[in-house]
């Protein structure tokens, strides 16, 4: 949830890469079981492409392994088992950080200055979310299985996480962008989502267009499985819709100049 949207200690961590580098490398994760790190410290060492969540699952989910993964059986004592146990460990010391920092973060009270500053960057990040779990999440691994003639390989789809993980990230761009059957938040007590701040300056059709293509993009979204390829087509398209309204006219009606988000890039 945290991930879908790219600020503050996301990006003061690089948390991004550092646990959820994407797409493993089979090869190179072999090479870090064999250098047999000790410790959160020895990990350290390691490259992102072998370690974070995708790397685990590799370990965790044999039958997903190719011929370059560890073929060792995850047995107590082997290498494989202490680098899948020190993976764990790194990834739960992260996410722990990223919580407390998190709740720091979320009770700063910012002056005017820093809340325009703040509110440019979470556009520009909430636009590179959206194109994230549009692009990387939904449509490219379509794409890359079309040109080779085999059933896509999403994200998370080895532990079986892919549609919990679809509708983490949109709950959080979700609620990001609109108000829904939400209370109208305080300011200064909880985030005050898009669609409330472009009504508060009396951009009420706007307003509506943002809320409209947010449900349209919820309904593509809602109960989508990793089998159904044409839904999920559509629910990419969906997403599309949405994000260049918030790129072409929600930005510019709250004053933001859109630039490069930390989701742009590999």
């Amino acid at each position: 949830a945290l991930a879908a949207l790219s600020t503050g200690p996301l990006v003061e961590r690089r948390s991004a890469r550092q646990i959820d580098f994407m797409p493993a490398r089979p090869a190179l994760l072999a090479q870090a079981v064999a250098a047999a790190p000790a410790s959160l410290t020895d990990l350290e060492r390691i490259g992102a492409p072998a370690r974070g969540f995708p790397a685990l699952e590799l370990l965790l989910w044999p039958a997903a392994r190719s011929a370059s993964t560890p073929a060792a059986e995850l047995l107590p004592g082997t290498p494989v088992c202490a680098y899948a146990a020190l993976l764990g460990a790194d990834i739960a010391h992260e996410a722990q950080a990223l919580a407390t920092a998190a709740r720091t973060q979320a009770a700063l009270s910012l002056e005017n200055a820093d809340a325009l500053a703040a509110l440019v960057d979470t556009v520009n990040q909430w636009v590179g979310g959206a194109e994230q779990l549009r692009w990387a999440w939904l449509r490219k691994p379509l794409d890359v299985a079309a040109t080779r003639d085999a059933a896509p390989d999403f994200p998370r789809q080895v532990s079986g996480q892919t549609a919990a993980s679809w509708a983490a990230r949109w709950q959080t761009l979700r609620d990001t962008a609109v108000l829904g059957a939400r209370p109208v938040p305080v300011p200064g007590e909880a985030a005050v989502p898009f669609e409330t701040l472009l009504r508060g300056r009396g951009l009420n059709p706007l307003a509506d267009r943002l809320a409209e293509a947010c449900t349209r993009a919820d309904l593509a979204l809602r109960g989508l499985s990793v089998g159904d390829i044409a839904r999920v087509r559509a629910a990419a398209a969906a997403l599309g819709e949405l994000t260049a309204l918030v790129q072409d006219a929600l930005a510019p009606a709250l004053g933001v100049r859109m630039g490069f988000s930390d989701a742009d890039g590999d």
